[in-house]
């Protein structure tokens, strides 16, 4: 197993991005809901599996313009095509969703030039990974009858069963796992 390892706000007491406390594991259970359990402190802490025979595609690095995240859905598509098994529309739905808000979002705040996406069948289900060069972490933003904008990141935390951020000086990764 390989861990993907996201910081806690520094190590401080209080809550991570992912709703568990700073330095609880959050994982999914059968249903998909979260559950939390202790970890390493100052860490909020996802874990996936990597089958011996996964299937990884080589990342892509894309343009951060309003393009990037059509680029980025049909890339799912060819991805899940060439898989050895069938996925359950619904499957398909929620991993082009997650891909196309964490691209977005990469665009539209890390306000780089370009960000990064990967992608890894892991046997249940696909690992998803969106680099940018901005070391802040997604804000989640108060929603309201009036909000513009801000829906993107609850639907990603929703829709995926393991969720984290690895910030370092020079970027971050944002890490989601949809199982199926």
């Amino acid at each position: 197993m390989a861990a993907w390892h996201g910081l806690g706000r520094g190590g401080k007491k209080g809550s991570s991005l992912f709703g568990a406390p700073v330095g609880h594991r959050v994982r999914c259970s059968r249903r998909g809901r979260r559950k939390h359990g202790k970890g390493k402190a100052g860490e909020a802490m996802a874990t996936a599996e990597r089958l011996p025979n996964s299937r990884a595609v080589p990342g892509a690095r894309l343009e951060s313009n309003p393009q990037a995240a059509e680029r980025a859905r049909r890339m799912v598509r060819t991805f899940l095509g060439g898989l050895p098994r069938q996925v359950p529309r619904e499957a398909v739905e929620a991993i082009t969703l997650v891909v196309s808000e964490l691209v977005t979002n990469a665009v539209r705040h890390a306000r780089g030039r370009w960000c990064r996406i990967d992608l890894q069948d892991i046997g249940n289900g696909v690992g998803i990974s969106v680099s940018d060069d901005d070391p802040s972490p997604p804000r989640p933003r108060r929603l309201g009858p009036t909000a513009e904008g801000g829906f993107g990141w609850p639907l990603v935390r929703r829709l995926s069963c393991e969720l984290t951020v690895s910030s370092r000086p020079d970027g971050k990764t944002v890490h989601a796992v949809v199982r199926f």
